[in-house]
């Protein structure tokens, strides 16, 4: 029976993609999981870092530079706004930059909007929001998941407008095409997941794709023939419509979008299921080409070179001088590279931390690589700069990796300070106790720390570290 339940069903027949039940399972998701989503490989980093924020809100002033100030009537929505950090970084330089250019605060409203309900409660409840929510300057907003309505409803009372959208095109529905033939697309799982509906985890969903007979709207039958020569393409008719209406209701719009893009007509590469791959949610690579294609006469901006992860992308009505500040395409390529270094130099990391504006994942990072053979006095104002854009989530490592860089840079008595903190909410962590047992096997506390290994070691990710670790203690 067991077995029977684990076989795969389909159940769905081959449709349109972009009729596919797909997406409303993957709204589903998002509303059901509310912030837990961002602890489940959605991607979350680069788009809610410190540079990001910051080149959005410099590219807001650049744009509202140009227009009448008058009492909120400029809307900076941030769709899909996720955890909230994104919203309070960019609260936050707004509000510097403000001051610096003269400009009234109260020129603006930041929307923050998401699909669940959990999240807008998060969002009212999280000290770090909760005093620009009470200023007035950010509205938690719920939306419904129709796109185009509630962008409609939230441009309506405002004459300017900005959206920022952060991994929001690519999990939009789109129409697929295999040598120039529509593709349909069905969907199975496994058996016991399935009953009225389906109700189990992304990951188990399969699909099959076929060509299928149905007639393009002609404004699309243009792409169709200039893509006629590629193997495989996508047309993103939600999110050309999502834009579309955007300019259509403002006075005079900006749109910045941060997602995997195909540029240029020679950049597109779609694989046989059309690049839907699982992020913590499905999610396709942009036909950008396509969306300007449609879109002559709007100004496109692309402040940074292409990046295959994660391109930046600004349109609006009226020209504007691009911003010199790092973009959120800029600094995916600097988070990544020192993601993967195993030794940073404590001076690096000053010099890194500052180019990317005291960003908290630079502690991550450092948690990582930093080596020095000597303390370093400045590392503790280093960490404090950082954790003053610290965004505190539901499940949060931060304490332990400030815990790692103080342990590293032979500060200890600060790594057990700091791991004490990170006990209070974690006191069962398996990574609190590896972590634990290596400071206390710096202080020669053999005994102590062999007990936390072996309580590490119940973790099978950290099993295998954590018992070799165990194995050369017994063995000296």
């Amino acid at each position: 029976m067991k077995m029977l339940q684990n076989l795969y069903k389909t159940f769905t027949d081959i449709e349109c993609f972009s009729q596919s039940r797909l997406w409303a399972i993957v709204l589903h998701y998002y509303k059901k999981s509310g912030t837990d989503a961002w602890n489940r490989k959605v991607p979350f980093t680069v788009t809610n870092s410190s540079p990001a924020a910051f080149f959005h809100a410099q590219t807001i002033i650049q744009h509202v530079k140009q227009l009448p100030y008058q009492h909120k009537s400029y809307a900076i929505i941030d769709f899909g706004a996720g955890i909230g950090q994104h919203g309070f970084l960019l609260a936050k330089y707004l509000s510097e930059l403000c001051q610096t250019h003269n400009i009234p605060l109260e020129t603006f409203d930041i929307i923050l909007a998401d699909v669940s309900k959990q999240t807008i409660c998060f969002w009212e409840q999280h000290p770090s929001l909760q005093p620009f929510i009470k200023q007035k300057l950010i509205k938690p907003t719920l939306l419904s998941g129709d796109w185009i309505q509630d962008l409609t409803t939230i441009c309506e009372p405002y004459r300017f407008h900005c959206v920022i959208a952060n991994y929001l095109l690519d999990s939009m529905p789109f129409i697929a095409f295999e040598d120039n033939i529509q593709q349909g697309i069905s969907l199975s799982a496994p058996r016991k997941h399935l009953s009225e509906a389906f109700s189990g985890p992304l990951d188990t969903i399969r699909f099959k794709t076929r060509p299928i007979k149905a007639k393009l709207h002609p404004k699309y039958q243009m792409l169709q023939e200039r893509y006629k020569h590629l193997k495989r393409y996508t047309i993103p008719t939600l999110a050309i419509e999502f834009i579309h209406t955007l300019f259509e209701n403002s006075s005079n719009a900006l749109f910045i979008a941060n997602d995997k893009t195909f540029q240029t007509l020679q950049d597109i590469d779609y694989c046989e299921q059309f690049n839907l791959t699982l992020e913590g949610c499905f999610s396709t690579t942009i036909n950008m080409d396509a969306i300007l294609q449609l879109n002559p006469s709007l100004y496109h901006i692309k402040p940074s070179a292409t990046n295959n992860t994660l391109n930046t992308n600004i349109l609006c009505t009226s020209n504007i001088l691009p911003t010199e500040t790092m973009s959120c395409a800029d600094s995916v390529m600097l988070f990544s590279h020192f993601k993967q270094q195993t030794t940073i130099p404590v001076p690096l990391c000053h010099a890194l931390t500052k180019t990317l504006l005291y960003d908290p994942f630079c502690l991550e990072i450092m948690s990582q690589g930093i080596h020095s053979a000597t303390q370093e006095n400045n590392t503790a104002l280093m960490i404090q700069q950082c954790l003053a854009n610290h965004f505190p989530k539901p499940f949060d490592l931060t304490l332990l990796h400030i815990a790692k860089i103080y342990r590293k840079t032979g500060q200890f008595n600060l790594a057990f300070d700091t791991l004490e903190q990170f006990k209070h909410d974690n006191p069962n962590h398996s990574a609190y106790h590896f972590e634990l047992g290596l400071l206390l096997l710096v202080r020669k506390k053999k005994k102590q720390a062999i007990e936390h290994f072996n309580l590490a070691a119940k973790d099978p990710l950290l099993q295998k570290n954590a018992q070799e670790i165990i194995d050369k203690v017994l063995s000296n």
